[in-house]
Parts: structure tokens; sequence; C-alpha cells
């Protein structure tokens, strides 16, 4: 019984080495996570308005790395660092370019009190940065909860989210 006790030690260790691993890319602010320049990741952060909606922050990393952040009003509070699929990176990156949601869209007349998430992508090309407020309506609050829902879906998170 012993040696199996030194057998699941070791493994926890090597749990722990590797998340040790994948924190060093990041730089923690007051619980606050914020990426390093040289790292390349999509991230969604946002999604407070006046009422009850759910505060938080999902970072993908290219490697497959998920870093949640539960601000306020999720599941989940605090952060929290799982593994996807690496090619899930991909597959968003895919999508997000396919669905054009970097591209500025008509946002005349917004309305308070709306969901709003700040979407950003970092890769070789440079950085991408899109505000998303779904308080504009139309077919571009469609397409930004399909985005929010497509971002969490890739990345595991929704439950921590509702």
């Amino acid at each position: 019984m012993p040696k199996y006790i030194g057998l699941v030690l070791a493994a926890l260790l090597c749990n722990a080495c590797d998340s040790t691993r994948d924190f060093e890319r990041l730089r923690y602010d007051s619980d606050e996570l914020t990426m390093r320049e040289s790292a390349t990741y999509i991230s969604l952060s946002g999604g407070a308005c006046l009422g009850t909606c759910p505060d938080y922050g999902i970072y993908l990393l290219d490697d497959g790395t998920v870093h949640f952040q539960g601000r306020s009003r999720t599941v989940v509070r605090g952060i929290v660092t799982q593994r996807v699929r690496r090619t899930n990176f991909q597959r968003l990156k895919r999508y997000l370019e396919e669905s054009h949601a970097f591209e500025s869209g008509d946002e005349g007349n917004c309305l308070t009190d709306f969901p709003t998430f700040n979407l950003v992508m970092v890769d070789a090309t440079g950085k991408r940065q899109a505000f998303l407020d779904t308080g504009c309506g139309g077919e571009r609050r469609d397409m930004i909860w399909e985005i929010v829902d497509t971002v969490a879906r890739l990345t595991d998170t929704t439950p921590m989210i509702r």
C-alpha cells in the first residue's frame, strides 16, 4: 500500500509542475489575468450589465490551455485553468475570421444595460480587438451571442458561466 501512495504523490507533483508552466505566460495583478505580450491567445471578457448578467473572462492559448476567471454572477468564481484540444484554438480563430467578428458593425442606436464584451485575438499577424455590445440590436446582436456561445463551447467553460 505505501508504494501506491508514493506513485499518487508523484503524479500530483507532475500535474502541479505542468500547471505552473502554463501560468508562466500570465501575470497576475489583484486577481486579474493579463496576458503577456508574447502570448498567442484569444480572449473574451465582460458580460456585465446593470442587472444579473455574469461577468467573466475566458483566455484560450494556442496550446489549448484555458484560463477562466469568474468575477461575479457566475457559477464558478475565481481563476480556473483547464485544457481543451489544441486544435480548438485554430477552430476558434478560423470561426472568428470567417464571421468577421473584428469588423465594426453599425453601432448607431445602442441601448444601455445590455451585456458588452471585449474580444481580443493575438497571433503572429498582430492584435485584433472588437467591442461587442448586445444592446445595439438587429443581426449584429444575434452574431454577438453566437460568438460568445462559440467561445464558451470551444473552451468548455459554459458550465462555469451558467
